[in-house]
């Protein structure tokens, strides 16, 4: 078994290739193979002030489609996930988007979506990994960043350690019952849809029929 890597720079802050570029040597010296660089333009897809930066074409995936890897996987930390689910409530958001992110969806897996952030980085220094700290994550112009610096750490000081655990717990449960939700959505749709030539339709009278809930 092979482990590829996919370096993706931003362009968002100045020296970026640089850091991009080292991350890059560093990962070919641990063994991976093939390391690629890619770099993508976040201006053309929308930079959200307040919020986060617009998605960009997704490097990552795209690579690995391209060198058909079996398992793609992402960073993501409990504190991660905490902080999704609490903006998600700040934005009045449904179950789906409560539910936060998987540890495993198709191909994209998250292995250290149990750990917290703290976690990484001891094991990093264990390791005696280099790692780098993204300035943006510690700009309060987007509202991620205002969460992890400033309210995160409030919630913590306030109510006590343990909060983005019982986040993270929120969002594990919520995964169920969005899974649910939509395998019952699923269900009826498939019992009242109708097809012909003029395209696909649900009867109105059937659907008032169903609970709003």
């Amino acid at each position: 078994m092979s482990v590829a890597a996919v370096v993706v720079d931003h362009q968002l802050q100045e020296g970026s290739a640089e850091v991009a570029a080292r991350t890059v040597a560093i990962l070919e010296g641990l063994g991976l193979s093939p390391v690629q660089l890619r770099t993508v333009e976040v201006a053309a897809t929308g930079f959200v002030r307040g919020g986060s930066p617009g998605r960009p074409a997704r490097g990552p995936r795209s690579a690995a489609t391209e060198l058909d890897c079996g398992a793609i996987l992402l960073g993501h930390t409990l504190d991660d996930q905490a902080e999704q689910v609490l903006l998600g409530l700040a934005r009045g958001s449904g179950t789906r988007s409560l539910a936060g992110m998987r540890p495993a969806r198709g191909k994209l897996l998250r292995p250290f979506l149990g750990l917290r952030r703290a976690e990484t980085l001891e094991i990093c220094e264990v390791e005696e990994l280099e790692t780098w700290h993204d300035p943006s994550n510690a700009d309060p112009a987007f509202a991620r960043s205002r969460t992890r610096v400033e309210v995160m750490p409030l919630l913590e000081d306030k109510l006590g350690p343990g909060v983005a655990e019982s986040l993270a717990r929120t969002a594990a449960i919520l995964q169920q019952d969005a899974d649910f939700l939509e395998h019952l959505a699923a269900e009826s749709y498939a019992g009242l849809v109708n097809r012909s030539d003029d395209g696909v339709w649900l009867p109105e009278d059937r659907l008032r029929e169903l609970s709003p809930r």
